[in-house]
């Protein structure tokens, strides 16, 4: 019997070794996950993982860097997009790890469809926009706010869409954290995909929630 904290994919792992584990063979290990805490989980998966996405992300950031003088990063950006175009759809198809992503495709939908497990679910996300100064921080901030945000049509970590990261967006579905065992960060709190786990907010909820009685 043990809890799991994950991020990001690492959440639809956990999600089938608590809700596929009758189809899995532990050999001869009796498991059982009491908690399980998903942070940054991508439960509807992200546009991100979708091909298309992604050539329109890389024309729109491509538009923006030509209009910025001409350098070594802006050169250099531009042919690692022209790149990303290129081989965005092989890519993102012959890729397992990303292809399970796609929230159209097949795996979330036979995974969001399993049994409810008894693990006590919880999760993690946040809502972000970076704010800090210098070229490269400034180039994110607006492809980050007005060609991801336009992408994805709704609050998100840069990865993953907040409301994800607690919903599948169906029905019925074997992942639904109570509403005590969600917790979605605001832009004020200045999250991102890849920095929740330093954060002492973070750090103290997990520790909350894994040590609840």
């Amino acid at each position: 019997t043990f809890d799991l904290v994950t991020h990001s994919r690492g959440g639809l792992l956990a999600r089938e070794l608590c809700e596929r584990r009758a189809e899995l063979d532990p050999g001869g290990v009796d498991l059982e996950v009491r908690r399980a805490v998903l942070v940054a989980g991508p439960n509807r998966g992200t546009i991100l993982a979708d091909g298309d996405n992604w050539v329109s992300l890389a024309d729109r950031t491509t538009n923006f860097i030509t209009k910025l003088p001409d350098n070594a990063y802006t050169l250099t950006m531009e042919g690692i997009l022209a790149f990303v175009k290129v081989m965005a759809h092989g890519a993102l198809a012959g890729l397992p790890g990303l292809a399970c992503l796609n929230p159209g495709g097949d795996y979330l939908a036979r995974l969001n469809a399993a049994t409810p497990p008894p693990t006590v679910y919880h999760s993690i996300g946040a809502s972000f926009t970076p704010a800090d100064p210098g070229m490269i921080a400034q180039l994110c901030k607006r492809v980050g706010d007005k060609l991801v945000d336009r992408l994805f049509g709704e609050d998100n970590d840069g990865v993953v869409p907040a409301e994800g990261t607690f919903s599948t967006g169906g029905a019925a579905s074997p992942f639904n954290p109570l509403a005590e065992h969600r917790r979605v960060y605001r832009l004020e709190d200045r999250m991102n995909h890849c920095t929740y786990f330093a954060q002492e907010v973070v750090r103290q909820q997990i520790g909350a929630w894994l040590t609840a009685p």
